[in-house]
């Protein structure tokens, strides 16, 4: 996974 990736996933998890 790329960097944009884990952000995207790192937002969406912690903006829940």
């Amino acid at each position: 996974a790329s960097q944009a990736d884990v952000k995207t996933f790192f937002e969406m998890y912690c903006g829940e």
